[in-house]
């Protein structure tokens, strides 16, 4: 049996170990355990940010107040991990990206599957996204990007932080980028402005506010449709049709959660979400909310990870 087996079943064992009946889920609540919600980045970057406007929408919603872990590290998985190994009572909650934790089953080793290991509540929002370059970079336009990725495989670095878009990029263009790992986006931002590395791909909330004071230049938008506010940025996919990339943020339980623990989850997540003020403060931030309950947003990322799987192989197969 190999390292990853037995990991997998140790983290299962746990979860049976700890997972509580429905009745064991209402006395929790009773007892007034103070409910968790783990951000699995370092604080200051796009899921920490929606992050915690979510969780102060969704604890206004119960009448509860959160404390807020931030566990960086290992692309996520450290948090991640964090709530695989909670009591499976509905008061320790991720909150993530959910494309990212998917490309961790694929980019290290023993790393939590967000599938099998948790069960998703709500998809909450989707982001717009950019690469972007610091404004003293060689790099003025995305077909400079691609031009001196093609001539000199490797030379350009990226902040690498377990997010796929860069991945997608070099698959669909055929080109080897150089990646520099990082905890989580807003390092890899303040690298980015410095010079340290050349690239950055990440969620506009992050990166306009760069663009706006001028420490960074767009090169490029990832999300389908180009951004009013760039509006002479292209996207990927006008430049390269077969690229795809997606970044969705949602709420996660451990595994064994009860399903009315996950439904009742799912309602007040769904109607704090729904509020206008929360909408408002979400489209401010190059994002939308776009909800999905607990079944539709499992098979949106069982397909979604089999893009992910096919990208990742595809990548591998090239270099």
């Amino acid at each position: 049996m190999n390292d990853r087996m037995i990991s997998r079943r140790r983290a299962v064992g746990v979860l049976g170990a700890l997972s509580l009946p429905l009745s064991g889920a209402r006395s929790a609540w009773a007892q007034g355990r103070q409910p968790t919600m783990v951000i699995p980045y370092v604080p200051g970057g796009a899921a920490d940010t929606f992050g915690r406007m979510f969780t102060d929408a969704f604890g206004n919603e119960i009448n509860e107040k959160f404390v807020v872990e931030n566990h960086g590290g290992a692309g996520g998985a450290i948090g991640i991990a964090r709530v695989v190994q909670a009591p499976a009572d509905g008061k320790t909650l991720l909150y993530t990206y959910g494309n990212l934790s998917l490309g961790l089953i694929h980019t290290l080793k023993d790393a939590p599957n967000i599938l099998t290991d948790l069960v998703p509540v709500v998809r909450t929002i989707v982001t717009e996204g950019i690469i972007a370059t610091g404004v003293n970079s060689r790099l003025k336009t995305f077909d400079d990007l691609l031009k001196e990725a093609a001539k000199e495989p490797g030379k350009i670095s990226c902040a690498d932080y377990g997010e796929l878009t860069m991945s997608h990029l070099m698959r669909v263009a055929g080109i080897q980028l150089m990646r520099v790992p990082y905890k989580g986006g807003s390092p890899g931002v303040v690298d980015t402005i410095t010079g340290v590395v050349d690239l950055y791909a990440g969620s506009a909330n992050i990166v306009m506010p760069q663009i706006r004071s001028g420490k960074l230049r767009a090169l490029a938008v990832t999300s389908p449709a180009r951004i009013a506010e760039i509006p002479d940025i292209p996207t990927v996919r006008e430049v390269l049709p077969a690229f795809r990339a997606l970044n969705y943020q949602g709420l996660f339980a451990p595994k064994n959660t009860p399903s009315a623990v996950v439904e009742r989850l799912y309602g007040q997540a769904l109607s704090a979400i729904k509020k206008p003020e929360f909408q408002q403060r979400v489209v401010s931030r190059n994002a939308v909310v776009q909800p999905m309950g607990p079944d539709e947003f499992r098979k949106f990322m069982e397909q979604d990870a089999q893009d992910i799987a096919a990208v990742v192989k595809a990548t591998a197969s090239s270099r």
